[in-house]
């Protein structure tokens, strides 16, 4: 690991790096998913701490993605079903198409211990497709009058679908967090869990 300009930490340069200090502030998953994604396989690795701040805002979307879908399925009465596929409109079927997409290239990059490009899937698919997009989305059948409540409950199980299959892709990286949503939402631990396989 080298500093943010590329020069060797050292003593005398001055520029050593307090990893208990960067855990206290910015999280030990933060730190870990800076370390495992920003660096080349055989390279050095500038330490940064604009990405370091990245991957902090990135831990807390999916804090707020998960505080989200907990309120939505406190307030309309989820209780666990499973997904109905005859209920699912074209935007459920579209994120559950994306979420399998993710996972295929997931898997193809984690089996080459590529996890820089792994993450690069996971991190598109969260925040834009499923927070940017498919969250938004799930809002219009949550407020509309005409919606059923059958409906409702089956747009929280494709959000719980869409959050378990998220944390499990991200749970190597961010073991932490990523133990903490899922035992809010699921009995047991992530660390026992399946891997996540795609949706049919």
């Amino acid at each position: 690991i080298r500093d943010e300009l590329g020069r060797k930490v050292s003593k005398s340069l001055g520029n050593g790096i307090d990893i208990y200090e960067a855990f206290d502030k910015y999280g030990v998953d933060t730190i870990r998913y800076f370390l495992t994604t920003s660096g080349t396989p055989g390279q050095d690795l500038r330490y940064s701490t604009e990405k370091i701040e990245a991957a902090w805002n990135y831990v807390n979307k999916i804090w707020n993605i998960s505080r989200f879908i907990g309120i939505n399925f406190e307030n309309f009465g989820y209780n666990g079903e499973k997904v109905n596929t005859k209920l699912l409109n074209n935007i459920d079927k579209w994120i559950l198409l994306r979420l399998n997409e993710t996972i295929k290239n997931a898997d193809y990059n984690f089996e080459k211990f590529d996890f820089g490009e792994a993450a690069k899937a996971i991190y598109k698919f969260t925040w834009s497709d499923f927070a940017s997009w498919y969250l938004e989305m799930t809002k219009v059948v949550f407020n509309d009058e005409n919606s059923t409540n059958e409906q409702r409950i089956n747009t929280c199980a494709v959000l719980k679908e869409m959050l378990t299959g998220v944390i499990k892709l991200l749970h190597p990286y961010m073991p932490f967090v990523t133990e903490e949503i899922y035992q809010n939402f699921n009995d047991g631990s992530i660390m026992v869990s399946n891997w996540p396989t795609k949706y049919k």
